[in-house]
């Protein structure tokens, strides 16, 4: 019987082993993302998207991580008492000009931002029914929202994005590129597995903004 079990054991931890390689072997990522493996297929699928990551392809490095919260200050003194984040930095922010996909145009938010020591996190507290944050707190509670990237050019993004899509860009859920200063915009969830993708374009306006972010909080700006 002790047998029985120890050959049983065996045969279990050699699945559970040989599972794990499989699932490693899917999610690792090589130094260049333009090449995928699919599970099982031993197939490698190229990708035409080009964007501006060191080697060409893909977004650049991440440059911060965003939540929804009720209450962005009380939100600020959890991460920093709990977890030891470093110096925030707060702000009022109006956007009067961004357009929701849901045909809404303005919302207001407070804004919060922390180091965690190798990115950003960015808390969103909505204080009006406009916007997508407010929609997101009301039907799903606080959470991650959103990763954003600083990007040269949303334009070039976008068409990057589209040349995986048979020419059509991901849907918007926020556009701001029309804004004065700093321009960005939400993608859709639905594009990346139901986390938004924020793109913000690289300008002295916005280089000027996350610098005094940075600064204020002790992190460092992304090449």
């Amino acid at each position: 019987m002790k047998m029985l079990r120890r050959k049983m054991l065996t045969a279990a931890c050699g699945c559970c082993l040989a599972a794990l390689g499989a699932a490693v072997g899917c999610a690792k990522v090589q130094g260049s993302p333009t090449v995928t493996q699919a599970s099982g297929s031993g197939q490698e699928r190229k990708s035409s998207a080009r964007g501006e990551r060191r080697d060409g392809s893909g977004l650049p490095d991440l440059h911060h991580v965003a939540l929804i919260v009720a209450d962005r200050d009380r939100s600020l003194a959890k991460f920093q008492n709990g977890f030891g984040f470093g110096r925030s930095h707060v702000f009022d922010a109006q956007f009067p000009k961004a357009r929701v996909s849901s045909g809404v145009t303005g919302f207001n938010l407070r804004i919060g931002f922390t180091w965690m020591g190798n990115t950003l996190l960015e808390l969103l507290q909505p204080v009006d029914d406009r916007s997508p944050h407010a929609t997101f707190l009301k039907e799903r509670g606080e959470g991650m929202h959103h990763l954003g990237f600083l990007v040269r050019s949303i334009e070039r993004e976008l068409d990057a994005m589209a040349a995986t899509r048979g020419g059509q860009r991901p849907p918007l859920l926020v556009d701001a590129m029309t804004a004065d200063g700093v321009s960005w915009c939400y993608i859709e969830g639905e594009y990346a597995n139901g986390a938004v993708i924020e793109l913000i374009e690289r300008s002295p306006q916005s280089e000027k903004f996350f610098k005094e972010i940075y600064q204020a909080t002790g992190g460092r700006m992304p090449d």
